[in-house]
């Protein structure tokens, strides 16, 4: 029996990032209006939040593109992912506008950067000589898939559980 080649690994992997960090990404949307509702704040206020995020996010792209050329990969995209992870697992948590701007505006946006698009695209250039472009959308797809899986769940989610603990989750 042939072995699987160690790089179909890694592209998963990279799917799988992309997965979590697209759907992910695409969640604020959805609890917008919950949110809103709840803690009594304007939808621009909360999309001020998102502005940030935008901005946290295009300002850390190019540093997070010097440390992977300068240390490991793995550890970049690793710290990303937990830094991520936990601006996601604080957002059910925020009370004041403060709070969004600073876990979602920053923490998540910190951490989304570690894990995004061009750092699973270097990730998939190491391990592929060949079809190097058909990888790469292979993996840069997980991205539009995860917002498709997981803005449903997501969803179901908000109708059953409210929106800080659909976040949570």
């Amino acid at each position: 029996m042939r072995r699987l080649h160690y790089s179909w690994v890694i592209l998963a992997t990279g799917f799988f990032i992309l997965f979590f960090s697209g759907g992910s990404r695409f969640a604020f949307g959805l609890v917008l209006k919950p949110m809103s509702e709840e803690l009594g704040w304007s939808r621009s206020t909360l999309t001020l939040g998102v502005t940030a995020f935008m901005l946290v996010s295009a300002v850390s792209l190019p540093v997070v593109g010097r440390l992977v050329d300068r240390y490991s990969l793995r550890m970049i995209m690793g710290v990303g992912a937990v830094v991520g992870a936990l601006g996601l697992l604080l957002m059910g948590q925020v009370k004041e506008p403060w709070q969004l701007f600073v876990v979602y505006g920053l923490i998540y946006a910190v951490g989304n950067a570690g894990i995004s698009n061009p750092a699973v695209g270097v990730m998939i250039s190491r391990w592929f000589e060949r079809r190097r472009g058909i990888a790469i959308s292979a993996a840069v797809s997980g991205g539009a898939i995860g917002q498709l899986v997981i803005i449903g769940l997501m969803a179901a989610f908000l109708a059953t559980l409210g929106w800080r603990t659909a976040f949570t989750v």
